[in-house]
């Protein structure tokens, strides 16, 4: 790296050449004053950044990890490193709401799609009612949940708590409506589940004839098919019960079948 910076005559180029090398022979510390270093030229300070970032990482600092990694996703509207990192360390350090910001960044950026984002902020909403419901701010989770919901439909987490919320405040049918939605979409147990606790004082073929509304809705999914089969079990049709197990066995065995 010395004779290197005596040849080259880019400064910029010199200085990551110190770094990386001060980094192969295991010299953090001087890796870290030459990426310090390079935090005082425009041109590179990302580079700097990113230097930095991955020192503070590997002694695990996260604090400084983050600072680095928001400096330079405010330097660059391009770069992707920067937003993952920030992201990813804002979700570690379970900070939903930073964690909903960077991803609106990134969003407006192109740097992910519109699916993926949606995708990643229904977790984080779902994520961030969760600790909404534990401080007792209940409206709050129920509005964070029902809108991760929205956001994507498939995700059975957000729609199984919205309909918990919804029905704990006494609006069972706006709960319906939630977990029919969410499970024409993409049926799951914990949907089947939340659908279930809907109504809790009635009879075992009362709620069985109440669950095949489900199973309307996506007869055909093996989800469907386990609701049928307790369905007819409830009513002691053993022979209905029996074939519709006997389809979800066949496509898919599990301990739960």
């Amino acid at each position: 790296a010395d004779r290197g910076a005596d040849m080259v005559v880019e400064p910029r180029l010199a200085a990551l050449l110190e770094a990386r090398a001060a980094e192969v022979a295991g010299d953090t510390a001087a890796a870290e004053r030459a990426y310090s270093g390079m935090l005082q030229t425009e041109e590179t300070e990302i580079l700097g950044r990113k230097g930095l970032l991955a020192a503070a990482l590997k002694r695990g600092d996260r604090t400084s990890a983050l600072a680095h990694a928001e400096a330079a996703l405010r330097l660059s509207k391009s770069a992707t490193w920067p937003f993952q990192s920030a992201f990813e360390l804002k979700v570690q350090a379970g900070d939903w709401e930073g964690a909903i910001d960077v991803l609106e960044q990134g969003e407006k950026r192109k740097l992910l799609d519109k699916r993926a984002a949606d995708r990643r902020r229904a977790v984080l909403l779902t994520a961030a009612a969760t600790r909404a419901e534990r401080e007792r701010k209940l409206d709050k989770a129920a509005d964070m949940a029902l809108k991760a919901a929205k956001l994507a439909p498939g995700f059975a987490p957000a729609a199984a708590m919205a309909a918990r919320l919804y029905t704990a405040d006494g609006r069972a049918p706006k709960a319906q409506d939630i977990l029919e939605d969410a499970w024409a979409e993409g049926p799951h147990p914990s949907l089947a589940n939340a659908y279930r606790d809907l109504v809790t004082d009635e009879a075992p073929q009362a709620r069985a004839e109440r669950m095949m509304a489900l199973v309307e809705k996506r007869r055909d999914h093996r989800e469907s098919r386990i609701i049928s089969a307790q369905a007819a079990i409830a009513r002691q049709d053993w022979s209905l019960a029996q074939a519709a197990i006997d389809d979800v066995m066949r496509e898919n065995p599990s301990n739960r079948a």
